[in-house]
């Protein structure tokens, strides 16, 4: 199976610098929170981390009601 990007050349080059540039800049989580967050792409990372059993599982829960209502 082939996948085609939607993104333009320049458009994957803009992404690819903005990805770059936040693996520049200092982190904002807490070391509380994350001890080993030196980056805001490592922010970006402890987010998910943090918020994945809450998005995941609530999709899950949604879809546990859906069949049992049936």
């Amino acid at each position: 199976m082939t996948f085609r990007s939607i993104l333009s050349k320049n458009e994957k080059l803009n992404y690819i610098d903005a990805v770059k540039c936040i693996h520049t800049k200092p982190a904002l989580t807490d070391a509380g929170i994350s001890a080993g967050a030196k980056s805001r792409f490592d922010d970006f990372v402890v987010t998910h981390v943090i918020q994945t059993y809450w998005v995941h599982g609530t999709v899950r829960l949604n879809c546990s009601f859906k069949t049992e209502s049936y």
